[in-house]
């Protein structure tokens, strides 16, 4: 199933790239936004391993969403602040991922990718991440419906924005990151009201490694 999957992931960033690159747009610099606060979201694919000194676990394919506001300083510079939430199965279990970073864009002068701006970003911050038991629980997290964990996220991104024959801008691009899972806090509902009955360092060297394609637009 874990092959199947993904292959049909593989097949989905290819069938992206191929839309991406067909000669249906104008060939204009431009797409890179005036100087100002904008918007962009998109969403896409994306896959992660979650290690430990434990377990080394590929959690599979996944779908993302993210947004980021980002101010453009000049034809050159952004500084981006940035919200990505993935969602991802390991095992039988259901993982939540938000990642919540600060970072900065720079645009390349490049003959590479005729009519197409090429960028890259970095960027770091905190992530928030929820594991749901689904009633299977761990004998680790007895009496636990979920695990929130927390710690620092960093990643870099390559991408590329375009102008389509609408005047809308478009962007591709493809981003890894890493995440240390530092804190834990162990969730039992109580009818509706959450409470935490465990709480305390990770201690095992906690990691998660991702990968995601992302196919957004220019929201304004």
């Amino acid at each position: 199933m874990k092959r199947f999957s993904f292959l049909m992931f593989i097949l989905s960033v290819a069938f992206m790239i191929t839309a991406w690159f067909r000669p249906a747009f104008a060939n204009d610099i431009s797409a890179w936004p005036e100087p100002g606060l904008h918007l962009l979201a998109g969403g896409g694919l994306g896959s992660s391993v979650y290690s430990s000194d434990e377990n080394h676990v590929d959690g599979g394919v996944g779908v993302n969403f993210g947004t980021d506001v980002s101010y453009f300083l000049n034809d050159k510079w952004a500084v981006d602040w940035s919200s990505n939430v993935s969602f991802n199965h390991v095992n039988k279990y259901l993982i939540w991922n938000t990642q919540l970073t600060l970072g900065v864009r720079y645009r390349f002068d490049t003959e590479y990718f005729p009519g197409r701006v090429t960028y890259a970003r970095v960027f770091a911050g905190r992530a928030p991440t929820v594991l749901f038991l689904n009633g299977d629980t761990p004998k680790e997290y007895e009496g636990m419906s979920r695990v929130q964990f927390e710690g620092p996220v960093a990643g870099v991104a390559w991408g590329l924005m375009k102008k389509a024959k609408s005047g809308r801008d478009y962007y591709f691009e493809i981003a890894g990151t890493v995440q240390h899972l530092e804190q834990q806090d162990g969730i039992e509902m109580e009818g509706e009201v959450p409470v935490v009955i465990m709480s305390g360092p990770t201690g095992d060297h906690s990691q998660i490694y991702s990968i995601r394609f992302t196919l957004g637009l220019l929201v304004f």
